[in-house]
């Protein structure tokens, strides 16, 4: 009797144990955190100097060349080259030499858009590349070097001399364009069709397409008075900001001029020249420098503007707008690289303060979200699938987002015979009428059949013990 009970109790957890079983699935998790807009100290610049900037994508750094173009306000440096990364100011190379101020100082930088270096201008009209920290002389020739400018692509760069146009190709640099047509200012359009370039001329303006230079005259608009100096495209549209100066006019002569693809058109007079034209990467706005007057440009029209007591030689920011730099001083006092500090908020103002202005921040009011890659509007922070534009969660961590997961919640996200059996332990995943294979049928038969057989010896065994005990009681 004892062994009949110990023998049920066995047969009864093994078959427990078959029918029954679980397998625990974990998901990871990730966490993201922001980056905060920086602030950093001046270093001493003062208005003396001519300086340039460009942003290196490769290394996440705003490159800044330039030096003194005249003796005044005791200059530093006669040149110099230094780079931010947002926190430290790093100086690649410092030469003084008083005895050769604005003979030798850097005009312009470039940084090419496919290769890790830049192209650094000269007055003298020599020609620097910059890898990393190691400066190279490439050469130096006839002319005094005013800007660099990449093609789009990264196929050449365009350097404007003083009456001169030259090309740097494969590490070549051959003269395409002489006879008192150099450039001090280019901008391509955004399909990098064209180049509009301005060298300070009466009533023209360049053009060059990739094979040719053109001037083209503006004697025959309203714009034959107009000295074109400095041109800057949208990234988004063909509409280009050019700062101008009426020669005929002694009062309120500085204007700034549309260009919208096909026609040049007055948009505003300013006080001020406008020698600094930027434009903010998704294009909806423009910062224009005119002496100390930062200028809103929008719509068509001048929106604002806001004084300043020093004067910015340079505005740039980063593609992400996260970094701003600000280089300029005044007449008294000499201010270094800065934080736009109290134009940020009016210029870009940032409400949740994660570092991403509004105006690019597609979540304005959540600290942890900035982008959303795929358009699902979910911020790419906590999109599980960044680029998925239809999936956002996997509960289950399995690498399948939840939409398209017939089982968001197990280890299985697929079901292709819809038979309630997920593929990856369905033998058969497009029969919905079989799910194990003939080998595991056979080992699950040969289970049921051990404990068919069990169970019969048990009911034999209980049998037998019955009627052996009305036997003995029989007989008694």
């Amino acid at each position: 009797m004892k062994i009949m009970r110990i023998t049920y109790i066995f047969v009864l957890i093994f078959t427990i144990s078959i029918i029954h079983y679980q397998n625990p699935c974990n998901a990871d998790e990730n966490n993201f955190k922001g980056e905060d807009v920086w602030n950093i100290g001046a270093i001493p610049i003062n208005p003396c100097y001519d300086i340039s900037s460009s942003w290196d994508s490769f290394n996440k750094r705003f490159i800044i060349v330039g030096g003194a173009d005249y003796f005044g306000l005791n200059p530093e440096h006669t040149r110099f080259i230094l780079c931010t990364d947002g926190k430290d100011i790093e100086i690649i190379e410092k030469y003084d030499d008083p005895n050769f101020i604005g003979e030798q100082r850097y005009t312009d930088i470039a940084v090419c858009p496919i290769n890790d270096y830049a192209l650094i201008t000269g007055i003298n009209g020599s020609l620097w590349k910059l890898e990393d920290k190691n400066l190279t002389e490439i050469i130096t020739v006839d002319d005094e070097f005013r800007k660099v400018i990449w093609e789009p692509d990264g196929k050449y760069a365009l350097i404007g001399g003083s009456d001169q146009i030259w090309k740097y190709e494969n590490g070549s640099l051959n003269k395409i364009k002489s006879g008192g047509h150099g450039f001090i200012s280019a901008s391509w359009s955004p399909n990098g069709d064209y180049l509009l370039f301005t060298y300070g001329g009466l009533c023209e303006i360049g053009y060059y397409d990739g094979s040719r230079v053109k001037i083209l005259s503006l004697n025959n608009t309203d714009l034959k008075n107009y000295s074109m100096n400095y041109v800057s495209f949208s990234p988004i549209s063909e509409i280009a900001l050019i700062g101008a100066q009426n020669t005929m006019v002694y009062s309120g002569c500085q204007t700034l001029i549309r260009f919208n693809g096909t026609k040049f058109s007055v948009i505003d007079a300013v006080n001020e020249f406008p020698d600094t034209i930027i434009w903010n990467p998704n294009g909806s706005f423009a910062l224009i420098n005119a002496h100390n007057i930062p200028m809103i440009y929008q719509d068509g029209h001048l929106k604002g503007s806001c004084d300043l007591s020093f004067h910015f030689t340079i505005l740039d920011w980063s593609p992400d707008v996260k970094i701003k730099i600000g280089i300029g001083g005044n007449d008294t006092m000499g201010y270094g690289i800065i934080s736009w500090g109290n134009l940020s908020d009016y210029f870009y103002p940032d409400r949740d303060n994660d570092g991403y202005q509004d105006e690019i921040d597609l979540f304005p009011d959540d600290p942890t979200e900035w982008y959303d890659t795929d358009g699902d509007g979910y911020g790419d922070n906590s999109d599980a699938f960044p680029l998925d534009p239809t999936e956002w969660l996997d509960t289950d961590g399995d690498g399948y987002g939840d939409n398209s997961d017939a089982f968001p919640h197990q280890t299985e996200w697929s079901d292709t015979d819809r038979d309630g059996i997920g593929d990856n332990s369905d033998a058969f995943p497009a029969d919905p009428a079989a799910s194990i294979d003939k080998g595991e049928e056979r080992h699950l038969d040969n289970w049921n059949l051990i404990v068919l057989i069990i169970f019969l010896l048990l009911i034999l065994l209980t049998g037998k013990q019955i009627f052996g005990m009305r036997k003995r009681s029989k007989n008694a």
